[in-house]
């Protein structure tokens, strides 16, 4: 396929290790059952006071409250390796070692560069 006059070529490989990463949702159920609140009786108490009211969305919440420098972490590490593996998948369009995308390493570093440059603008 040509994108902005270059052509790329994207193999079943590639294709494959991009689905792998739909994986990623076990992290989701690691941090929704790493709680206190995510027990049946929490659930009851919850259910009592709101029924309509969602018991996982009320673990996230009591995770971000109880122990929020922890889950920030881990949600950031969890965004940043899903992100690397995004760009080095979108970005990668030859078999040569010469791409800058070609390994995981340097797709990882060049996010945390961007995430971590800032702009001060004096006015």
């Amino acid at each position: 396929m040509s994108v902005l006059g270059q052509e790329v070529t994207y193999t079943l490989n590639l294709i494959l290790y991009f689905l792998c990463t739909i994986r990623s949702y076990m992290l989701f159920k690691v941090v929704r059952y790493w709680n206190i609140y995510s027990s049946e009786r929490s659930k009851k108490i919850l259910a009592f006071f709101d029924p309509y009211a969602s018991p996982n969305l009320f673990t996230y919440k009591a995770n971000v409250k109880m122990r929020g420098f922890v889950t920030l972490c881990l949600l950031g590490g969890f965004a940043l390796v899903m992100s690397s593996l995004l760009l080095k998948t979108m970005e990668y369009y030859k078999e040569d070692k010469e791409n800058k995308f070609y390994f995981y390493w340097n797709s990882l570093w060049y996010l945390v560069v961007t995430m971590c440059t800032s702009i001060y603008y004096d006015n």
